[in-house]
C-alpha cells in the first residue's frame, strides 16, 4: 500500500486515534510505532488491517526478522 494512498486534504479521515494507556504499558517504541502504524492501516468500517511484515517495516524502519519475532512473543503472551 503506498504512502499516497493515506494522504489527502481531509484531515479527519487523514488521522486516527490511539488509547492513552498505550503510553502506561512498558511497550519500546518500536512496538508502539507498529501499533500505530497498524492503527493508520486499519479499515475503519470491519475493523481490520492485513499489511505484510514488509510493509510494516518499510513504515516503521526495521527489518523483517525482529517483526516476526515480536510477533511470535506476542501471540505467547495473549
Amino acid at each position: 500500500m503506498s504512502r499516497e494512498k493515506h494522504l489527502n486534504s481531509d484531515p479527519i479521515s487523514n488521522s486516527f486515534i490511539g488509547p492513552n494507556e498505550i503510553f502506561a504499558i512498558d511497550l519500546s517504541s518500536t512496538a508502539i510505532a507498529i501499533y500505530c502504524y497498524l492503527l493508520c492501516c486499519e479499515d475503519r468500517k470491519t475493523y481490520t488491517c492485513y499489511p505484510s511484515f514488509r510493509a510494516i517495516g518499510k513504515a516503521v524502519g526495521v527489518t523483517k526478522k525482529p517483526l516476526k519475532s515480536m510477533s511470535a512473543s506476542w501471540w505467547r503472551s495473549v
